[in-house]
C-alpha cells in the first residue's frame, strides 16, 4: 500500500492498494506517516496533531501525539491529549498498554521501547518492555533524542556528555566526544566532530574521516553529505555504506535531497 496525493484535490492524501486503487477517498491530511494492513496514522494542520485511523478511514484515536508517529509491534507512542510532553503507549484499538509516564518514547523495536525517564531530579534514558518495566537503563546519559528518530539498523543513539550507540540488548557499540550523530544504516553511521561530518562503522572506526561540512539524509545504506553549510551552498556527495563516493552533484541543485526536511 502507498499514500499518494490526489492532484485533483488540493493537499489531500489517500491510500492505494497494490492495484493503484484508492482504498478510501483522499482526505485533507498534512501527512500519512505509518500504514499497516489494518490501520494508518495521519497528521492534520495547523497543529500537526497525529490521529490513528482504521484502513477504511474511521477514527480510532484522535490527536494522540504531536507530529509524525509510527505503528510498530502493534503499538504507538502516545500522549493523553492534555499533556503532549508525557508519553506512554497505546495499542491499535486506542487502549493504553503503558500509561503515560515518560518524558519521551520512541516506537517499539524487537520487544523494547526506548524512553526518557524522570524520577525527581534524576533523568535518564532506558529500555522498557511491553508492560512498561525498565529492562535496561543508561546511567550517565541524559536521553534518547526526540529529534533523531528511534531505532535504525537495530541501533539507537544515546546522548549525554558523550554520544553513544546502543543495540536492543543494551550493549554499547561505541561512544565518544561527538557533536552529532545520524542514523545507522547497513552498519554505517554519520558522525560529527567539531564542524565536520564523517562516516563510521559499527565499532566507531572511521570509514571516511570527518571532512564534510554538512550531512543531510541516509536511506538503505546511502548517505548524502555536502561541502557547504547548506543544501544549496556547496557540492553534494552520494556515499554508500562502504565509503565510496558514487555521485557528485554541483552546488545549487539539491536534487539528491528531494524531500529533505531540515
Amino acid at each position: 500500500m502507498g499514500h499518494p496525493r490526489d492532484s485533483s484535490v488540493s493537499e489531500c492524501i489517500g491510500i492505494v492498494d497494490e492495484h493503484g486503487e484508492f482504498i478510501f477517498k483522499p482526505k485533507r491530511y498534512e501527512d500519512i506517516s505509518s500504514v499497516t494492513e489494518s490501520h494508518y496514522v495521519a497528521t492534520k494542520a495547523p497543529y500537526n496533531l497525529a490521529s490513528l485511523y482504521r484502513i477504511n478511514g474511521d477514527v480510532v484515536k484522535r490527536n494522540f501525539a504531536l507530529g509524525k508517529n509510527y505503528i510498530s509491534e502493534g503499538m504507538l507512542a502516545a500522549s493523553d491529549g492534555e499533556n503532549y510532553c508525557i508519553k506512554g503507549y497505546i495499542d491499535i484499538d486506542g487502549n493504553w498498554v503503558i500509561e503515560p509516564k515518560f518524558e519521551f518514547a520512541h516506537p517499539f523495536y524487537n520487544g523494547v521501547g526506548a524512553v526518557n525517564v524522570r524520577k525527581g531530579k534524576k533523568r535518564y534514558p532506558a529500555f522498557v518492555d511491553s508492560s512498561g518495566n525498565e529492562v535496561c537503563k543508561f546511567s550517565g546519559y541524559l536521553d534518547f533524542s526526540p529529534l533523531h528518530g528511534g531505532f535504525s539498523d537495530g541501533m539507537i543513539p544515546v546522548w549525554g556528555k558523550e554520544i553513544g550507540l546502543v543495540d536492543t540488548s543494551g550493549a554499547m557499540l561505541f561512544s565518544g566526544d561527538y557533536d552529532n550523530v545520524g542514523r545507522m544504516s547497513c552498519g554505517s553511521v554519520a558522525l560529527k566532530v567539531g564542524d565536520r561530518w564523517g562516516l563510521a562503522s559499527r565499532d566507531g572506526s572511521w570509514i571516511i574521516a570527518p571532512r564534510f561540512l554538512s550531512y543531510f539524509v541516509q536511506d538503505d545504506g546511502f548517505f548524502v553529505f555536502g561541502d557547504g553549510k547548506g543544501l544549496y551552498s556547496g557540492r553534494l556527495f552520494l556515499v554508500n555504506h562502504k565509503g565510496d563516493i558514487l555521485h557528485e552533484e554541483a552546488s545549487g541543485s539539491g536534487s539528491l535531497c528531494v524531500g529533505y526536511n531540515p
